[in-house]
């Protein structure tokens, strides 16, 4: 029986000599040859060859049964019992009815089927379950052992009365690690190890490790006092790494110097530290450095290198390096410090006219070090007059709600085209258009201080459509963040 989907659109004529050649189903019939009469189709699908007032080729769901044999062509019920089965009198696809045709089942007799064994506990394997279990076992790997089910070692023994572990004790009585690895545990922990880093090596959680420090006795603060706050009783390192450690400290590193060299924590190398009787260097004042340490400190600050980067490549702390600077009568400079060269082209561009953002970007000078360099020409850095006063940031709301604003910012908009002068986007939902102003608005009204409500009609400068561009929200937000990609606008 072909399955071919038809090329709609069809006529009714061409429809029907396609349904002939395709099928010896009678024209109008299911082609599952369940007997019954398809639906008409209200439209044509061409996904799934329907033709519009045509019948289609299957009832709902029909067109799984193509390819299946018939359900029960013996028509004996399927559960042996040699019966025969009832006539369907209707179509069901779960249950595999066909209408016209024997069920599968007789009524009720679906459940018939051989149940799977189980397997029973012998008096024997009672006893062993119960010894495994008083052992240390769970119940999930007595019942995988015996190939029953954990409700069946469960009724065991509660049978013969054994007393079942909490949750607590039968988590700390399952054993994963073996009774030789358990010992190694237990000696390296006793040996200074966190149970973290033992539990990595062995490839498990930390809770076996614990537990079986637990089952042998171990406390868990087995590994020294806390004096300070400080674990000064773990032993990470060896005597030799100690005795190390001790000797870098003396000739003038620090500990997180040290600590990071060895790859292990600070209160490691503190605690060498006591048990090797270093005497700590004070922590304002002293020698906290050797003579040579000190000298290159000094050498690479004067050659313009900031205590961070030092620190960075000598692991020398940085408060360290501000003591050295100044024992050695260096004053550290929190700013940044630039060449004078790099000053007088900073200073020349900004009178050219440059913005800060591009001069910073072109001399790797950050704005907080520019600042400084304009202040001390005499220049007004930000360009931008003071700030208005709080009665004149209130009158500067209320004039921005002005019809005279709003007529203002409307002229703009029709000039722009009502689009972006630097995307050309229109304005949506979610990027409306903005009118910004290319003086800002602030500084026009300190040139009419003291401000007012009233005179702000005579604020010639506020109507001028010659100081707003239209932009949309995107590019306004880029312009008051200084991008220079819409530099050519302001």
């Amino acid at each position: 029986m072909g399955n071919a989907t038809p090329n709609i659109p069809l006529t009714a004529a061409e429809y029907r000599s396609w349904w002939e050649d395709n099928t010896d189903v009678p024209y109008g019939f299911c082609w599952c040859t369940c007997g019954e009469r398809t639906h008409i189709s209200r439209q044509s699908v061409t996904k799934y060859g329907y033709v519009r007032g045509e019948p289609r080729r299957y009832l709902p769901y029909h067109h799984k049964r193509v390819d299946f044999p018939e359900p029960n062509p013996s028509g004996l019920c399927m559960c042996g019992c040699g019966e025969r089965t009832p006539i369907a009198k209707q179509s069901h696809a779960k249950s595999g009815w066909v209408r016209g045709k024997p069920m599968r089942y007789i009524p009720g007799h679906q459940v018939r089927g051989p149940r799977p064994y189980r397997r029973k506990v012998s008096n024997q394997d009672t006893a062993e379950i119960c010894r495994r279990y008083a052992s240390g076992e769970t119940t999930y790997a007595l019942a995988a052992a015996f190939g029953v089910s954990n409700a069946t070692i469960g009724n065991v023994l509660a049978r013969e009365g054994v007393e079942r572990r909490t949750g607590s004790e039968a988590h700390r009585s399952h054993r994963i690690l073996s009774d030789a690895q358990e010992l190694e545990v237990i000696r390296r922990y006793q040996h200074g190890e966190t149970a973290k880093a033992i539990a990595k090596d062995f490839n498990v959680s930390t809770q076996p490790v614990l537990n079986a420090l637990d089952r042998h006795g171990v406390p868990r603060n087995y590994r020294g006092v806390y004096e300070s706050a400080k674990r000064l009783g773990l032993r990470v390192l060896s005597a030799a790494q100690e005795a190390e450690a001790c000797r870098r400290y003396e000739h003038g590193e620090s500990i997180p110097a040290i600590a990071a060299g060895m790859d292990v924590g600070v209160g490691a190398v503190d605690g060498a530290l006591q048990r090797g009787g270093v005497e700590k260097r004070p922590g304002v004042a002293g020698e906290r450095t050797a003579p040579e340490i000190e000298a290159e400190v000094c050498r690479r600050y004067l050659d313009g290198e900031t205590p961070k980067t030092i620190s960075q490549e000598t692991g020398i702390p940085r408060a360290t390096i501000s003591f050295v600077l100044k024992r050695n009568a260096i004053e550290p400079s929190h700013k940044i410090r630039y060449t004078p060269e790099q000053e007088a082209e900073a200073l020349r561009r900004y009178l050219a006219g440059e913005r800060v953002y591009e001069i910073t970007a072109d001399l790797r000078i950050s704005p907080a070090g520019i600042y400084p360099i304009l202040r001390r020409s005499g220049l007004d850095a930000t360009r931008v007059a003071r700030r208005l006063e709080w009665e004149e940031t209130q009158a500067a709301k209320v004039i921005r709600s002005l019809p005279a604003y709003r007529k203002w910012r409307l002229a703009v908009l029709a000039r722009d085209g009502r689009a972006c002068q630097n995307c050309g986007t229109h304005s949506t939902f979610d990027n409306p258009l903005h009118v910004h102003h290319l003086r800002s608005f602030a500084s026009i009204l300190a040139d009419y201080r003291p401000v007012s409500v009233e005179q702000a009609d005579n604020y010639s400068a506020l109507w001028d459509t010659d100081n707003g561009v239209t932009l949309c929200g995107d590019c306004h937000r880029d312009a008051h963040a200084g991008d220079p990609r819409i530099a050519h606008l302001l």
